[in-house]
């Protein structure tokens, strides 16, 4: 019995000396004195996080009882980058060191960081040289030469472009070869460059957009979940959803449901480029907010058979609001009383077009944009000649504020309403959860653009018949 309880001693201090010798340790050198501290910092998904931080000195040592789970890094001087750092498994990590000397980053023991160290300086210098040949370019185009001479200057820019085009695209597929199951080889596919449109393009901005967003995840490697701890990942999700933007109304959904096919690969890469583009496409904050695109994510996101119970709440809540008062819907009638006290309701006012402003008379952006809309020369002149009515409403509980208001800063040009019967949040009638909020409808209270924007009130004032 004895000796049983020796052994199991014995296994449970070797266990524990073996947990404990687990983790990481990163020599770091460095001749950037500036700063106050140093942190060494993860990848989340979503942003560096801080794991550790320690004051500033020449040669320090990171260092972690825990695994480094496979992503990338980064060690920061305050809050500037001095080396990346890429991870392509949960190995114990003793003996990482690294230097940082001027513009020049040496990485000890880690042939993948070397290699990638390496591969940004080419990325630079690639897109350096190809910038510096369209620059010749255009310079070309603008010069009174002979055409024959234009184009045989022309054809010579082409040959060294297309010869440094080549030289990189095979030193990304020897990179990929070499490096063929790391972390580096999803980067480098992740980078490739999308082969040049079709000339014609160039002339139509909507083919220019279609294109690029055909083709954007032609070469992202979605079975590697690695990559979805990497900044790049996180970049290029925002640009397409930027680009997704750019689109009229749903001529995005296309190329975005062709997105949300791959991004089922797994749960986890599901999540996180859906939580990345709802920032961008569907969160009410977002100046790029596409009510189109987010009902298309949202509807998908609802048949995902693993969908958890949290996200399926808040998917369904989210659904119902944002089809409320759609694009051609008629609004729903509330009450409104007036500054002379008399009562109305919005669809007893008469106009031939009216924007309908949601606002708090004290909320600061409110403010900006009402002072913004009483110096637009369109829509001064639109509601001076009766074209389209202003009608700002005001919804909450406080009637002294309201009239204040009235006194001191409402426009006597517009109509201005308070909902005294608070029916517009008591019955939902609105999704009023940001302010100011705008519509733009038609005489019968029909939404021509739901959520207008300030930047682009004067445009549809312009555009209506």
């Amino acid at each position: 019995m004895k000796n049983n309880i020796l052994l199991l001693c014995t296994i449970f201090t070797l266990t524990s000396l073996f947990v404990q010798g687990q983790g990481y340790k990163i020599n770091f050198s460095h001749d950037k004195t500036a700063h106050d501290s140093l942190c060494f910092q993860k990848y989340n998904g979503t942003a560096f996080v801080t794991q550790q931080r320690i004051a500033n000195s020449p040669a320090v040592v990171f260092k972690g009882k825990e695994l480094l789970t496979p992503g990338m890094y980064q060690i920061t001087g305050d809050s500037v980058t001095l080396a990346e750092i890429i991870i392509s498994g949960s190995e114990k990590i003793d003996r990482l060191s690294i230097s940082v000397s001027g513009e020049d980053i040496v990485f000890e023991n880690s042939p993948e960081n070397t290699a990638y160290v390496a591969y940004i300086k080419e990325m630079y210098q690639y897109r350096k040289i190809m910038g510096e040949y369209e620059k010749e370019f255009q310079d070309l185009q603008k010069s009174t030469m002979p055409d024959y001479m234009k184009q045989n200057m022309a054809d010579n820019i082409m040959g060294k472009a297309q010869a440094t085009e080549l030289a990189h695209k095979t030193y990304q597929e020897d990179l990929i070869k070499t490096h063929e199951g790391n972390l580096l080889a999803s980067i480098v596919k992740a980078g490739l460059e999308i082969p040049p449109p079709p000339q014609n393009f160039y002339q139509n901005r909507m083919l220019l957009y279609s294109y690029f967003a055909e083709h954007t995840f032609d070469s992202y490697p979605f079975e590697d979940e690695r990559l979805l701890y990497t900044q790049m990942t996180s970049d290029k999700i925002r640009e397409y959803a930027g680009l997704l933007y750019e689109f009229e109304n749903e001529d995005g959904a296309p190329y975005l449901k062709m997105l949300l096919k791959k991004m089922r690969i797994s749960t986890k890469t599901y999540y996180l480029f859906f939580d990345q583009l709802e920032k961008v496409l569907g969160s009410i904050y977002s100046p790029y907010r596409s009510e189109d695109l987010y009902i298309i994510m949202l509807q998908d996101a609802l048949t995902l058979p693993e969908l958890e119970e949290a996200r399926k709440v808040r998917y369904t809540r989210e659904l119902s609001l944002i089809n409320i008062n759609r694009r051609g819907s008629q609004l729903p009638d509330f009450d409104i009383m007036l500054e002379n006290d008399s009562i109305t309701s919005l669809h007893k006012i008469q106009c031939n077009y009216m924007i309908i402003y949601f606002q708090n008379p004290d909320c600061p952006t409110c403010i900006s944009v009402r002072e913004a809309m009483a110096k637009m020369p369109t829509l001064i002149q639109a509601v001076n000649n009766g074209k389209v009515k202003v009608l700002t409403i005001y919804f909450e509980d406080n009637e002294p504020l309201w009239r204040k208001y009235l006194k001191e800063a409402a426009n006597p040009s517009y109509i201005n309403g308070w909902n005294y019967t608070h029916n517009l949040e008591q019955d939902n009638l609105f999704d009023l959860r940001t302010i100011p909020y705008l519509f733009l409808v038609d005489k019968d209270k029909r939404v021509i653009k739901k959520d207008l924007l300030i930047n682009e009130i004067e445009y549809y004032i312009r555009n209506l018949k």
